[in-house]
């Protein structure tokens, strides 16, 4: 199975302002703005990753994905599809890391990422 971004009427994307990615953002999610000034709204990219192998890590009710090859790199992801979250599962990934600021109460150094495509 794979996933493939990216918005529109119709994708299986979800809205890029999940309940995960959330920190430092206002709601897009109830907005009336177009598909196109939504994603202009996201931070910035602070780096792209393609076809990396990762794995899904579900910690404290929080879903995680942890790039293998990376000493602790976890990311939050914005739009992971229901399948795709399973605990200990392999995926190859691709997507943009976006700068995320740091929010009280909030794990710390942990990046959103837009998810662009992913497979098993």
């Amino acid at each position: 199975m794979w996933q493939k971004d990216i918005s529109g009427p119709g994708s299986n994307r979800r809205d890029a302002e999940s309940a995960e990615c959330r920190r430092g953002k206002f709601s897009l999610r109830h907005s009336a703005l177009s598909a196109s000034l939504r994603l202009l709204l996201l931070p910035t990219t602070e780096r792209v990753i393609t076809q990396k192998q990762a794995k899904i890590n579900i910690t404290g009710g929080r879903v995680y994905i942890v790039e293998k090859g990376t000493i602790d790199t976890r990311l939050v992801p914005c739009n992971l599809a229901d399948e795709f979250r399973v605990n200990g599962l392999d995926v190859i990934v691709s997507g943009e890391v976006k700068v995320t600021p740091d929010v009280a109460g909030e794990p710390c150094c942990v990046p959103d990422i837009v998810i662009t495509e992913i497979s098993r």
